[in-house]
């Protein structure tokens, strides 16, 4: 999985351009699934500062295919969890 965190790490940074901050992955949240990770991701400086005016808003969660290896980020209208029901229901439909 650590391979699969810095792969995702360098993904969610590559659009994020905040001076002296950056995007990183809160491990307890990362919800693990037998087809891969579920990743979250928030600015650090948010994370030293608990300031909500600190605070990166409109990041959604980040899958990481074990299989393929893919990265597809899911979106914040709705919870991980019904993304994760979404994904699954798409590949199932595919099968």
């Amino acid at each position: 999985m650590y391979g699969n965190k810095r792969r995702v790490i360098e993904y969610v940074n590559s659009d994020y351009h905040r001076e002296e901050d950056e995007l990183i992955i809160v491990d307890e949240e990362t919800i693990t699934k037998d087809y891969g990770w579920v990743f979250f991701a928030v600015n650090k400086k948010y994370l030293e500062s608990q300031f909500f005016g600190d605070m990166v808003i409109g990041r959604g969660p980040v899958l990481f295919e074990r299989e393929s290896e893919s990265i597809i980020p899911f979106g914040t209208a709705l919870s991980a969890e019904q993304y994760l029901e979404q994904y699954e229901k798409q590949k199932s439909d595919l099968s």
